[in-house]
C-alpha cells in the first residue's frame, strides 16, 4: 500500500510558455512543438523544422474526416459523413496524429478516430523566420562547444499571442500581423487535441466551444461571450471574446485567478500522487489499427 515512483526517459512534444513583463500589461502566450509532431500517414514530415508546410499527404482538409461545426443553443459538431458509422471515420491513422472524442458524450462524433492531416492554420512566415534564426544559432552554439546532441534544436515556435482582441477584429489575412486567424486561434497540435480546443473562442459547454452568451450568461449586453478583461490599474478598460490559449485561460481570469487554472484550485498542500494501479491500466495505450 505504500506509494512509490519509477524513473524513465520521456520526450517533450509540446510546451506553452506564459509570461508577463513590466512593459507588457497582458500575459503573453507562446507555444512550441517538437519539429516532427505532424507526420503524414506514411511517416513523412508535414512541416519543415521552421514550420513551412512541405507535404500535406495529398489531403485537402486538415482532418479526416472533415468536421462541421455550428454554434447554437446548444452548439453541434458532426463529421462529413455518417457520424454513427465507424467506416466514415479515419480507419488508418498510420503515423498521423489522431484523437477520439469522449465516448460518453453523445453530442460529439465519437465512433472512430479523427486524424490530423495538417495544421488548421499554418505557421506564419514571420514565425518561420524566427525559427530559422533560432535553430541556426543553437546549432552554431552546439558545434562551437562540442555538444553532439542538443535537444533544443529540434523545437519550433508555432506562434505568439501578445495581446487580447475581440473575434470581430480578426483581419482578412489568415497569417499576417497580430490580428490574424493564426494568432487568434493559437493552439498546440499535441496539447489542444480536439476541435473545440484547436478552434477555441467564447467558452466550453458540453465539450464544445460556443460564442453565445445564451449558453452561459449575458455579459455586458454583448452579442458574444466575453472571456478576457483588460484593466488599467483597477479600472476595467475593455472586454474581449478572445480565442486560442489566451481566450481559454481568460475563462480562469473571469473566476479571479489571473489566467491560471492552477490558482483556481487553491494552494497545493501536499504532492499529488499518481493512482495506485498496475502499469498501463489507468492510462492504457490506444488501440491503433
Amino acid at each position: 500500500g505504500d506509494l512509490c515512483y519509477r524513473e524513465a526517459v520521456w520526450g517533450m512534444v509540446g510546451l506553452h510558455i506564459i509570461h508577463k513583463t513590466p512593459t507588457a500589461p497582458n500575459f503573453v502566450f507562446a507555444t512550441f512543438e517538437q519539429v516532427d509532431n505532424l507526420l503524414t500517414e506514411d511517416g513523412q514530415p508535414v512541416e519543415a523544422p521552421t514550420g513551412l508546410v512541405v507535404n500535406d499527404g495529398g489531403e485537402s482538409v486538415s482532418t479526416t474526416p472533415g468536421l462541421v461545426y455550428e454554434d447554437g443553443d446548444p452548439p453541434s459538431l458532426t463529421i462529413d459523413g455518417d457520424e454513427t458509422n465507424p467506416a466514415d471515420y479515419c480507419t488508418n491513422p498510420g503515423k498521423r496524429l489522431f484523437y477520439l472524442e469522449n465516448e460518453d458524450n453523445d453530442e460529439l462524433p465519437n465512433e472512430g478516430y479523427i486524424c490530423q492531416n495538417f495544421r488548421n492554420r499554418s505557421v506564419p512566415f514571420s514565425v518561420r523566420s524566427v525559427n530559422a534564426a533560432a535553430q541556426s544559432a543553437i546549432r552554431g552554439y552546439s558545434n562551437q562547444n562540442g555538444i553532439e546532441k542538443n535537444p533544443f534544436q529540434f523545437y519550433k515556435l508555432v506562434n505568439v499571442q501578445p495581446e487580447p482582441f475581440d473575434r470581430t477584429e480578426i483581419n482578412s489575412d489568415q497569417l499576417s500581423g497580430n490580428r490574424s486567424e493564426a494568432v487568434f486561434y493559437l493552439a498546440n497540435i499535441v496539447v489542444e487535441t480536439d476541435y473545440s480546443l484547436q478552434n477555441f473562442s467564447g467558452r466550453l459547454t458540453g465539450g464544445l466551444k460556443s460564442d453565445l452568451p445564451a449558453n452561459f450568461m449575458s455579459f455586458n449586453g454583448r452579442e458574444t461571450y466575453q472571456n478576457v478583461l483588460t484593466f488599467q490599474g483597477a479600472t476595467l478598460q475593455a472586454t474581449s471574446n478572445m480565442g486560442g490559449c489566451m481566450g481559454c485561460h481568460g475563462v480562469a481570469q473571469l473566476g479571479g485567478n489571473d489566467f491560471s487554472f492552477v490558482l483556481g484550485g487553491g494552494r497545493v498542500a501536499q504532492p499529488e500522487a499518481p493512482e495506485i494501479t498496475p502499469p498501463g491500466t489507468s492510462n492504457p495505450a490506444p488501440d491503433v489499427p
